[in-house]
C-alpha cells in the first residue's frame, strides 16, 4: 500500500524490514538489492539518516557474504555521518551503532571504540529519560540492540555514563539469559 501511496518514509522502512527478514533467512543477494532500494529511495527523497539503516544492512550483508571492502565502504559512510549527525528519527538506531561497531572491530579499526562510546552515551541518554528504574531495566534488557550494546560495552570495559541507577545489576549473564 505504502508503494501506490507514494509515501517515501514507509515505503523505504518496509524495504528495510524486508532486507532485515532477508538477511535473517540467509537470502544475502536479495537483501543486498531490497537494502539498496530502500537507501536510494531514502537519499533521493533527501532523507540521508533514514538511509543510514539500510546502508547499515548492506554493511552486514557484505560483510557476511565475504565482501569486505564493500562493507568497510558502508561503515566508513555511517562513521562520517555519525561525526556530524545523530540518528534520531529512525527505528532502529542503535542497530546501526551496532553494525558499524562490530565491522570497525573486525576490521582492527580503533574507531570502533569511539562508536561503541557513543551508542552507549546515546543511549544511556535515552534510558535517562524514562526516569523509573523498573521500566529503564526493561528498555536496556529486553530490546535486542540496546542489551547487545550494553554487553559489548561490558566485554570491552567501556564505562557506562552515570544515569542516576546501578549499571552493575546489567550484567551480561543476566542479559543474555533474560533474568534480573
Amino acid at each position: 500500500m505504502s508503494i501506490e501511496m507514494g509515501d517515501n518514509r514507509a515505503q523505504g522502512n518496509a524495504l528495510t524490514y524486508l532486507g532485515h527478514a532477508l538477511a535473517g533467512l540467509d537470502q544475502l543477494d536479495e537483501a543486498r538489492k531490497v537494502y539498496q532500494r530502500a537507501r536510494n529511495l531514502y537519499q533521493q527523497s533527501g532523507q540521508l539518516h533514514l538511509a543510514m539503516e539500510p546502508l547499515a544492512g548492506l554493511a552486514e550483508v557484505d560483510f557476511c557474504s565475504g565482501r569486505l571492502r564493500d562493507s568497510f565502504d558502508s561503515t566508513e559512510t555511517i562513521f562520517a555521518y555519525l561525526q556530524n549527525h545523530r540518528l534520531d528519527g529512525t527505528s532502529e538506531p542503535f542497530r546501526v551503532y551496532l553494525t558499524c561497531y562490530r565491522i570497525l572491530k573486525a576490521h582492527h579499526d580503533t574507531r570502533a571504540y569511539t562508536v561503541l562510546h557513543h551508542a552507549l552515551e546515546v543511549l544511556c541518554e535515552q534510558a535517562q529519560r524514562i526516569g523509573n528504574p523498573d521500566q529503564i531495566s526493561v528498555y536496556l534488557t529486553r530490546v535486542t540492540h540496546h542489551r547487545m550494546l550494553l554487553t559489548e560495552a561490558q566485554r570491552e570495559h567501556v564505562p557506562c555514563p552515570d544515569i542516576g541507577i546501578d549499571m552493575t545489576q546489567f550484567n551480561s549473564e543476566k542479559m543474555v539469559n533474560g533474568d534480573q
